[in-house]
């Protein structure tokens, strides 16, 4: 499996660091004022991967009662940064089946069933946010080839078979040095034989 350890603003320090070479995860701390400031929370439309997304309107009363809003934001470059690594081996996305790992808006996911990906299957711990992931899954096209389904990849216990996703990605999940073994984990969980994992990070 190989990772891509893609950093913007290499500013702080490094937290956790599990192996070396390609496959290496690196989780980063972030600071919430750089990192709010990095996010592309109340714009409507941006390019990604050389393609435009559109994103739904939402009100901010939908935060209320959610334990994490960071998937409320569109963490713009390292989801950009993501989506550049992949669209240079289009081989990785095309007709494979594809695991975004705390999907937030959808924006990674969608990017991927844009590209040609069979499915993609969209998860998040936060329903609210998983529902508006699907509303912007429908208004880029995409939604034929998207799923949804709540669930906590911290917490273990995936909702799904083992070893039935050609291609595993996340952008901006690993905020705190201990989601690391989790990500990597639910990656090992997901991943086909031969499967292979993007995943994009912040450093501020």
């Amino acid at each position: 499996q190989a990772f891509a350890d893609c950093a913007r603003r290499p500013r702080g320090r490094r937290l956790d660091r599990r192996g070396s070479g390609p496959s290496a995860m690196v989780g980063v701390g972030l600071d919430a004022p750089a990192a709010a400031a990095g996010a592309a929370a109340g714009r409507s439309a941006f390019a990604v991967g050389g393609i435009g997304v559109q994103l739904v309107p939402f009100q901010d009363s939908l935060r209320e009662g959610c334990e994490d809003v960071t998937g409320f934001h569109v963490w713009e470059q390292a989801t950009s940064q993501a989506c550049e690594v992949l669209r240079s081996d289009a081989a990785l996305v095309r007709e494979r089946s594809v695991v975004d790992i705390g999907c937030g808006l959808g924006v990674l996911g969608m990017f991927c069933a844009n590209q040609g990906a069979a499915h993609v299957l969209l998860i998040d711990k936060e329903p609210v946010v998983l529902g508006l992931a699907m509303q912007n899954a429908r208004s880029n096209g995409v939604a034929a080839r998207c799923d949804a389904v709540a669930a906590d990849f911290t917490r273990g216990g995936l909702p799904f078979r083992k070893g039935v996703f050609h291609l595993a990605v996340a952008s901006d999940v690993l905020f705190l040095d201990m989601l690391a073994l989790p990500l990597l984990a639910a990656v090992a969980a997901a991943s086909a034989p031969g499967g292979a994992a993007a995943s994009a990070h912040a450093v501020v």
